[in-house]
């Protein structure tokens, strides 16, 4: 267990510790207790500014520790419950604007209201207990700190509020507007979301809105044999199918010349949420105009050969994947995809220490849980929630690991909560971000790897590198 975690999991058990002190009357040995807890944050602060990988606990019991005792101070009449709820309203506030601005690619990020407030926080717990004590010449402190505090949560809604509603306003235009479409579309009816009446209802409506000739695809080996003939004559390309289905086409070299675009068919489609930001299904009942945009594709290598891709996961996401290709069945889609995931969680835990070297800065991470690399934002919209935007064509990638610092039979538990943190926009550990040109991943034992959606089986090293560039069409 690393020095990290020993020092969350002490802050917790410091809490109820406390509590009972307080319960007590022993307001000394609480306060002792306090000054402990107090100094830890600053210790957590120097171990990850040295590069120790930061407990899962920690943004836990760091919320649990401040609103824990806060509470126990209003149930004993020395804290107003009106701050208390301002102090809880703006933690949901600020997380639905950070999940509101990874959808819209407005990103907030940096706050140092947020930060402040936590330290005046500290001030309130403090100056009640001196209080208590009769050590405060300056009675009327607290109110001073509560003031402040109630401030700094103010100011960091507003800030939140404003940022994300500037981005709005100012967010980049993407490459040139299409005027005049020269499309078709290429149909994979092996795509588990053609199965489903309504989609297959939206994609005729797609095409009468785009005036697109459609085209279904073999269904039997390479789909795109003999394709090339019939696409000569046009400029945008749109496949209609899942995300294996799109990466098919960028490793095919008819298309290096065209736009692609995307319609989803399948039960992932990462390329929706990044071509469409999002916004369901609203873009392909209604004709908006395409933007074309140039974007990075990125060069895999792994000891089977090589292949071009936007979006590869090693690890336990890798799993699902593995165990979705076993249990896939006919139009199961989103529900074969819990099925795999619930099969995973049932089967033994994993444990991945990789040696990565990130543009050639060498790093040693224990206990990976999964790590997911990428051109377009995944993980819900974790990647650029995290991260932030990235220009689609500047040689660079996203990155995101789950590391867990504690034993290894948490990994699952981890990983789920790391999930959902980073559809919310929450970057704290477990999670680590990177952003990369070139990427070498070795490991010890074997690992599992994915592109897309596709198993692709498993490995000792990879190599990821930016290469090309491919037109895409995103509105």
């Amino acid at each position: 267990m690393s020095i990290a975690s020993t020092i969350a999991i002490v802050r917790i058990l410091l809490l109820p510790v406390i509590i009972y002190f307080l319960n007590q009357g022993r307001i000394a040995l609480a306060t002792s207790l306090l000054v402990l807890a107090f100094f830890s944050e600053f210790l957590h602060e120097y171990l990850h500014k040295k590069g120790e990988i930061r407990s899962i606990l920690d943004p836990f019991s760091h919320k649990l520790f401040i609103i824990g005792l806060l509470v126990v101070f209003y149930l004993k009449n020395e804290f107003h419950g009106g701050f208390l709820l301002l102090f809880i309203a703006r933690d949901i506030i600020v997380t639905w604007i950070k999940w509101m601005g990874a959808r819209e690619d407005a990103i907030v990020r940096f706050d140092i209201f947020s930060k402040v407030m936590t330290y005046l926080q500290f001030g309130i717990i403090f100056s009640i207990l001196f209080t208590d004590l009769s050590l405060f010449l300056f009675p009327n402190l607290k109110i001073i700190f509560i003031l402040f505090s109630s401030i700094m949560a103010i100011l960091s809604i507003i800030h939140h509020a404003f940022v994300y509603t500037m981005k709005l306003r100012r967010r980049r235009k993407l490459g040139k507007k299409v005027e005049h479409e020269n499309m078709v579309i290429l149909v994979n009816t092996k795509s588990r979301g053609y199965a489903h009446r309504y989609r297959r209802r939206l994609l005729r409506k797609f095409a009468r809105k785009r005036k697109a000739k459609t085209i279904i695809l073999s269904k039997k080996g390479d789909m795109f044999a003999g394709i090339g003939s019939k696409i000569k004559s046009y400029d945008h390309i749109i496949i209609a199918g899942g995300d294996g289905s799109f990466e098919a086409a960028l490793n095919h070299k008819i298309f290096n010349n065209k736009s692609l675009g995307f319609f989803p068919l399948g039960a992932g489609n990462a390329f929706y949420s990044y071509f469409y930001r999002g916004k369901k299904f609203e873009y392909l009942r209604n004709r908006f105009m395409f933007d074309e945009v140039e974007l990075d594709v990125l060069n895999l290598e792994w000891d089977k050969g090589k292949i071009e891709t936007t979006l590869l996961s090693m690890g336990m996401d890798a799993d699902v994947v593995k165990f979705n290709e076993q249990e896939r069945t006919e139009g199961g889609g989103f529900s074969d995809y819990v099925s795999a995931t619930i099969k995973m969680f049932a089967s033994k835990p994993s444990r991945y220490d990789f040696t990565l070297k990130i543009d050639g800065r060498e790093q040693k991470w224990d206990n990976v849980v999964t790590i997911t690399a990428g051109k377009i934002p995944y993980l819900g919209f974790g990647m650029r929630a995290l991260l932030g935007s990235i220009e689609s064509d500047d040689k660079k990638f996203l990155g995101l690991a789950t590391i867990n610092v504690h034993s290894m039979r948490s990994n699952k538990i981890v990983r789920l909560m790391s999930f959902f943190m980073g559809l919310v926009g929450m970057y704290k550990p477990p999670l680590k971000a990177f952003k990369a040109s070139e990427l070498i991943i070795e490991c010890d034992n074997k690992f599992p790897l994915q592109v897309a959606g596709e198993f692709l089986g498993y490995t000792h090293k990879i190599k990821v590198t930016v290469g090309r560039r491919q037109k895409v069409l995103m509105i």
